[in-house]
This record gives structure tokens, sequence and C-alpha cells, in this order.
């Protein structure tokens, strides 16, 4: 298997025989077929190493490592230390890339000169059946202003270069934010320099579901969160107000959210010079929705 355009994909799993099926096939059908499968049994007592051995039977370029159970941050680090791919793609066991994702993401990330690269996608249900519709940021900049107050990727769906990670000594875990393991991994990365974009269209399929553990898990994850944001903000006012400087005039609704959670930070610490105008536009609805969780984040914590 060639080097050039290597994609490694890194899923773990863990007791996901219902849905690991229809993850595993929606990466072997992909468009671009230079891919290697890391599949990693984190310990599960289901039927899921069947389905991936069935799987491996059939193409050569799947990889499971098969042990017990150390984790999603050990599965994580241990996935992409065995890469060999220029790139790492993450993936749930279950979720679902459609088939141009890691193509479009290829070539988006490589024309821009990304560091990593996600997409917008579609929220389903435990059935498959589309729930809803996410948008992300699209360019560095919206990237910038969202990090203070919202995760810019869905975690399963980026695409990474793998040696930014290595020269850079990034892996997940490595700070006290042990629940938000991809909010901490991309802070790591922005602190770094890494140049962050996403694909302007739905290549992805986030699956909802009701025993997840980011729903188990939810307010751990919301006070790691809640205080990486804080972080984020302390260490980057200036080139956040840069950015603020130069948004687009048409913004869709994300976007408006997105700058107004940074202009309610702004306010209610009285730095009211060059935010009431940027507001101007803004539906009343997205402000008084800011304003309130401003007050709650700031009440947690």
């Amino acid at each position: 298997m060639e080097n050039q355009d290597l994609i490694s994909v890194v899923l773990p799993v863990y007791n996901a025989q219902d849905y690991l099926f229809d993850s595993i096939n929606s990466i072997l059908t992909q468009t671009h077929t230079n891919l290697e499968l890391i599949l990693v049994n984190d310990g599960s007592t289901d039927d899921s190493l069947k389905i991936m051995e069935e799987f491996s039977a059939k193409d050569s370029r799947i990889n499971i490592i098969n042990r017990e159970n150390k984790g999603l941050i050990y599965s994580l680090n241990e996935g992409i230390e065995m890469a060999k791919g220029q790139f790492i793609a993450r993936m749930d066991a279950d979720d679902i890339s459609l088939p141009t994702r890691l193509k479009k993401q290829l070539d988006y990330i490589t024309q821009n000169q990304l560091d990593i690269c996600g997409c917008h996608y579609f929220e389903i249900n435990e059935v498959g059946d589309i729930s809803g519709l996410v948008l992300v940021p699209k360019n560095t900049q919206m990237v910038n202003i969202a990090l203070a107050s919202t995760v810019p990727f869905a975690h399963p769906s980026v695409l990474i270069r793998k040696n930014f990670m290595t020269q850079n000594n990034i892996k997940y875990g490595t700070n006290c934010f042990k629940h938000a393991e991809d909010l901490a991994l991309w802070m790591n990365m922005h602190e770094a320099g890494a140049r962050f974009g996403n694909v302007n269209d739905i290549l992805f399929q986030y699956r909802l579901l009701s025993d997840s553990l980011s729903r188990k898990k939810r307010v751990e994850i919301l006070n790691d969160s809640s205080r990486l944001f804080s972080l984020y903000y302390k260490k980057n006012k200036e080139l956040i107000n840069k950015e603020l400087t130069s948004f687009p005039k048409q913004l869709n609704k994300y976007e408006q959210e997105w700058i107004s959670s940074i202009c309610m930070r702004k306010l209610l610490r009285l730095q009211i010079k060059n935010t009431l105008p940027i507001l101007k536009n803004t539906p009343k609805k997205i402000i008084i929705n800011s304003f309130m969780s401003e007050l709650n984040r700031i009440f947690k914590l």
C-alpha cells in the first residue's frame, strides 16, 4: 500500500454490534480507496469482534487491535500510533461516512494547506432517520471565533495531518480534561499553530443514542468544555477581537450564534467598545439566548 495520500481511519469499538456493520461498510466503500482501517476492539463483550473479523477476511486494508478494555483515550492514541498514513481520519462505530467524505476532505486539506478539517453533518437516530443538520464553521476565521463557545467539528468526522500531531507531540488525554478529550485536542492543536477549516458540504451522519457515553457523561463533558472555552478566550482575546472586525456581512444562523456568544461575553465584562455595533443585525432571539447561556456559564464556574 503506497504511503502517498494514504489515509489511516482510526475506529475504536466497544460493544457496537448494532451499528458496526454500517459504520465499517461506509469506510470501505469510500470513493478514495487508498486507506487503511484500524479497528481497535476495546474489550467488547458482544459480537463486535466477529463483525470485524468477517470484514477483515474480505478486505486486506483492515487491521484489528484486539485486547481488554482500556478506554477511549487509550484506544485513540494506540490507533494513531499504529497508523501508516499521512492523514488520520476519525470514525466512530455507530456513525456513517458518506461515500465522498475522505476524497473531498483530502482535496480540501491539501489544497488549502490545512492541518485539520471536518465537514457539515446530519444527525441521525437509532434507526438511521435524519433528525437534524449541523453546520460547522467553514474557514479559519470562523473556527477561531467559534472555539470560544462551541466545538467546531464533529469529533469522528475530522481528517488530520499525522505529522502535525507527531511533530508537536500532540495526543489525546494529556491534560486534566478527560471528559472533553476532543475539544482539548483542538485547543492543543490551535495553541501549536494548526490551520483549521471545514469542507462546505454534508459528508457525515452522526448518530445520537440515548445510552451513548456523551449522554451518560453529559454533566462532566459540559463542565470540562466550559473551562476549556474560558481558557481559550483568555489566551486568544487579541485574535478574537481581530477576527470580529472583518467577518462577512451575510451570516448563517450558526455564525450569528458564535459571534453573539463572544459579544455577550465582552458585554458582561463591560467591554462595550465596538461590541454593540456587531450585534446590530443579529436576531433578538439569538442575542437573548447568548445572554442567558453566558450568564449560566458564569454562575456554573
